[in-house]
């Protein structure tokens, strides 16, 4: 595009024209393989034209398997296509999400358009088998490649299309990117979609820094296409769009067509507890593989058995919340392919109440499996309804139907070097040992009187009850949890739930982080597992009241 030299704007839109005040020249382009390391780089040409035709690039600047001397038609740069002045409002099958709302890009720019006529004119082009040659641009496009990568661009891109992904620069990847996001009348949509999880799938781990754009390139495309979210394709790494994606909402939509896909978007999405770092899980190989079959099958079976208007997302309130965005932030994107995104959508991760009933699924099926292999601790749970009790006790039913107390021990042959010679009983070889074992407490008691331990007095048929005694170490640094302590004294689960809720933790949160601080300082927890709440050990129920008192 030529300067106009003798006014400085023809128009009052060409003053947005950065083109025209950009003079033609040739200036280096650094290039290399890797996208973090812009140190270390190549230098290669990159190529402007003078006008949207390119008749005038030499031969030489392109291989022969690249015919580029077609003129290329040049869109109006004043007007939008008719399709693109028009708001669209959908509501997608989804559960979370109740309308979608598209509208036309409120700045009309055409900085990009040049970009859509050469994607148009290159999309059919075709080159040989070649070996790769670097390339690197923050923002790639085709005027910036001289012959050699043009040629690898269209070889590889050939690959792409056909299922295949060899290596290959970052820039190329983000070119091809573009071209799917700026011409869905050349890629169908539906295809578009797939060719964009199956770049971000197979180029991800080269390139981390796809995670962050593709998460939400992604979904802009797809709400912009109405089409569905596209989980069977991205299903393998959940936690990274879990991670990355500012709109978690739109990929957790289970279909009800693949059961094990449906669990792990709930065990991503919908819970703050990840049981695999359970002491049931970590405690052997066996009891990890049952966890990880049982928990996101019991879930598929509540889901499944929770349809339609009971579904588990239909039995809980979620704050209603809307999204407001441009599509395809930081991506190469014309005025025409551009958009204004509205979504109302339930926000699950605003809703506490999901958050605790998957929780709770997990929880108590974990609390089978761990009576299944005869650990007595148990987790505890928020509100479980006892709807879904039932159909998880059915699901069990059929996985578990034998329950073993026990875990079989095979007992080493060396341990039987350990035992002790088989004698006759003799009660007053008994009785001997018995005084003798007092006497030496006696001693033992005397040489520690300093220590707050009660002086043995008593005669060795009559032993004094020993009692424990709560450090004033302890008693400082369980200040900040007598809230909850005396919630548990008072064995009021409603309020012990009221102040972990208060604190964003769980209920067995805190009883395990008070027992981790009991156990170091007296050596023995403070509170045990009940069926549906927590107990207070009685050996120290006088010294936490005591407790209590002083933090009052």
């Amino acid at each position: 595009m030529s300067i106009v030299k003798d006014e400085k704007y023809t128009t009052p839109d060409d003053f947005w024209d950065i083109e025209s005040l950009i003079p033609t020249k040739k200036r280096s382009v650094c290039t290399h393989a890797n996208p973090n390391r812009i140190d270390e780089h190549i230098e290669a040409v990159e190529i402007e034209f003078e006008n949207p035709t390119i008749n005038n690039v030499a031969a030489d600047n392109v291989s022969a398997d690249v015919n580029i001397n077609d003129n290329i038609s040049v869109h109006s740069h004043t007007t939008i296509t008719s399709s693109a002045t028009l708001s669209i409002t959908y509501v997608p099958n989804h559960p979370l999400i109740k309308e979608v709302r598209i509208f036309p890009w409120r700045n009309n720019f055409h900085f990009y358009e040049r970009f859509c006529d050469m994607a148009e004119h290159y999309f059919d082009h075709k080159a040989n088998a070649c070996d790769s040659v670097p390339f690197f641009s923050y923002m790639p496009q085709y005027d910036q490649m001289n012959r050699a990568q043009l040629k690898w661009y269209f070889y590889w891109r050939d690959c792409v299309r056909a299922g295949q992904y060899p290596p290959t620069d970052y820039s190329y990847i983000f070119l091809y990117v573009f071209e799917i996001i700026n011409l869905p009348n050349r890629i169908p949509p539906s295809k578009g979609q797939i060719l964009l999880c199956e770049i971000w799938k197979h180029y991800r781990q080269v390139y981390p820094l796809l995670n962050r754009y593709l998460a939400d390139w992604i979904c802009d495309y797809s709400l912009m296409h109405q089409l569905p979210p596209p989980g069977q394709y991205l299903s393998e790494f959940l936690p990274v769009i879990a991670e990355y994606s500012s709109f978690k909402e739109f990929y957790a939509c289970p279909n009800g067509t693949n059961e094990g896909q449906d669990a792990a978007i709930y065990l991503t999405f919908c819970t703050n507890y990840n049981y695999k770092k359970s002491k049931l899980y970590i405690s052997g190989e066996l009891q990890a593989k049952t966890m990880d079959q049982m928990i996101p099958g019991a879930i598929s079976y509540v889901v499944q058995a929770l349809q339609g208007d009971q579904s588990i997302f239909a039995r809980t309130n979620m704050q209603k919340t809307t999204l407001n965005r441009d599509s395809f932030v930081g991506a190469l994107c014309s005025a025409n392919a551009k958009r204004r995104i509205e979504v109302e959508y339930c926000a699950f991760h605003r809703s506490h109440e999901l958050r605790f009933l998957i929780t709770d699924i997990i929880t108590y099926t974990e609390n089978r499996i761990r009576a299944h292999f005869g650990m007595k601790s148990r987790l505890s749970l928020y509100a479980l309804p006892n709807k879904i009790k039932e159909i998880l006790d059915d699901y069990f039913v059929k996985v578990l139907p034998q329950k073993s107390r026990t875990i079989e021990f095979i007992r080493p042959e060396y341990e039987a070097l350990y035992d002790l010679p088989k004698s006759d009983l003799s009660f007053s070889k008994a009785k001997e040992i018995e005084l003798s074992s007092w006497q030496i407490t006696k001693q033992l008691v005397e040489a520690f009187e300093q220590e707050a331990v009660p002086e043995v007095t008593c005669l060795p048929n009559q032993p004094q009850e020993y009692k424990p005694v709560v450090s004033s170490d302890l008693a400082q640094a369980l200040e900040e949890y007598a809230d909850i302590l005396c919630a548990i004294d008072q064995e009021d689960f409603a309020k012990q739930k009221e102040i972990a809720r208060h604190k964003g933790k769980l209920p067995d949160t805190l009883v395990e982080e008070i027992n981790i601080i009991s156990t170091e300082i007296i050596g023995d927890i403070l509170i045990s597992d009940g069926e549906d709440t927590y107990e207070i050990i009685e050996d120290y129920r006088q010294e936490i009241q005591s407790i209590l008192r002083k933090s009052n």
